[in-house]
């Protein structure tokens, strides 16, 4: 008996965590979704089916229309006990208040001493690092709050540089750091204020 309450537990949390909306083509195109088409559509050749990106980004909207009104029939009856046992999120997720904000960028010193930018969030990536930086617990880790950087951003800008120097000898530094952005609206632009929070790690002795 206590089993069958366990898995029934969990399977309503699992539904309940699965999205709500179907998805959509104009979201399925956008930089931070790039990497999930692209590992689908891997994985369905590896299968044996011929299939481009565009077509995977319909197959992808075709199917969540049915499961999320399935999950939806199913989740939406249950609400008012979802709400009184506690088991929904009750806290925003990267809630952003007032203008400011702030973009991760690393760049790349090579052995003749130029600063190269390799990354910046949404804008470049010569790294391949979107599909990693660009998720929402890793953000979480690195981006600052009110008070500055996080206690995990030193380690995690040695475990970027861990990542990114074997496989590129051409550097010798790797730098990561933050620009501050006043947020623009609908009749201003976003400003890049500055940058801050830099901290720079060696990739290998130059020759």
């Amino acid at each position: 008996m206590r089993a069958t309450l366990l898995t029934l537990v969990i399977a309503l949390c699992v539904l309940k965590a699965l999205p709500s909306k179907p998805y959509m083509h104009t979201q399925l195109i956008k930089s931070s979704y790039q990497h999930v088409v692209r590992d689908l559509g891997i994985a369905l050749r590896g299968v044996g089916l011929d299939i481009t990106d565009g077509a995977v980004r319909t197959l992808m909207v075709d199917v969540s229309r049915p499961l999320v009104l399935a999950r939806n029939a199913i989740v939406d009856p249950l609400r008012p006990a979802y709400d009184f046992l506690g088991m929904g999120q009750a806290w925003g997720l990267f809630l952003q208040s007032g203008r400011g904000a702030h973009r991760i960028q690393v760049e790349g010193r090579a052995h003749d001493g130029a600063w190269q930018m390799m990354y910046r969030h949404h804008q470049l990536d010569r790294l391949g690092l979107a599909p990693w930086l660009g998720f929402r617990r890793l953000r979480g880790i690195y981006s600052p709050n009110t008070k500055g950087p996080r206690a995990q951003y030193e380690g995690f800008v040695s475990w970027l540089a861990a990542h990114v120097c074997p496989e590129h000898p051409e550097l010798a530094e790797l730098r990561v750091s933050m620009m501050r952005i006043e947020l623009g609206n609908k009749k201003e632009p976003n400003n890049e204020v500055e940058t801050q929070f830099e901290s720079v790690r060696p990739c290998k002795a130059a020759p």
